[in-house]
């Protein structure tokens, strides 16, 4: 499974990074660190739950 981070939520994402770093220094890295972490988690759980493609009958 691939996950896409569109151009806006980039732009998000640098801002949330700047402004946690004008907070204090290197918190940006922690917030953008736990947010992919939280989004690799998310996603092992949805592929763990999605049936394999033999349990669903997928056709060629």
């Amino acid at each position: 499974m691939k996950i896409q981070i569109l151009d806006l939520a980039k732009e998000d994402l640098i801002e949330g990074y700047r402004f946690y770093e004008d907070v204090e220094a290197g918190l940006g890295g922690y917030f953008l660190t736990n947010l992919y972490t939280d989004i690799d988690s998310r996603k092992r759980v949805l592929m763990s739950n999605r049936p394999a493609r033999e349990e669903v009958g997928m056709m060629a």
